[in-house]
């Protein structure tokens, strides 16, 4: 079942691809899959691509923890076969695929202030915006 998953995906092109959410309301049309928490990368035609699903644990149903740094060496293609056909050792850990979200969005304690050094350091929150003084002082 593995090397079909693995062929049929190594056919689809980039605008083929549709991302779902697979929130408890998806799971009644599809079942989750074990697979979905398949980390490491892909093979997408003649690219290899990265699929981390611990970055996007909400995309999961999951609460959102702070993901390890993603890797910075691309493998061969024969190491993203071989980590592919043995996808059970390549998961995202235990605690994190336990963590069902009670709320949408839900994410730890210092997610946030993760995401914003580091992820998207140009994203502010509004409790953190500058405020001209002029404009409090007429």
């Amino acid at each position: 079942m593995d090397v079909q998953y693995r062929a049929h995906l190594e056919s689809l092109r980039i605008d083929q691809v549709r991302w779902r959410s697979f929130v408890p309301e998806h799971r009644l049309v599809r079942p989750f899959e074990p697979i979905s928490f398949y980390s490491g990368w892909l093979i997408v035609g003649k690219e290899r691509v990265a699929y981390l699903p611990e970055r996007d644990m909400r995309q999961l149903g999951h609460i959102q923890g702070i993901p390890c740094s993603p890797p910075l060496q691309c493998p061969d293609f024969e190491e993203i076969i071989d980590a592919w056909a043995h996808w059970n050792d390549h998961v995202v850990p235990p605690d994190s695929r336990e963590q069902h979200m009670s709320i949408s969005g839900e994410v730890v304690d210092g997610y946030l202030d993760w995401l914003h050094q580091y992820s998207h350091p140009y994203l502010l929150h509004t409790s953190r915006r500058v405020i001209n003084p002029g404009i409090l002082h007429g």
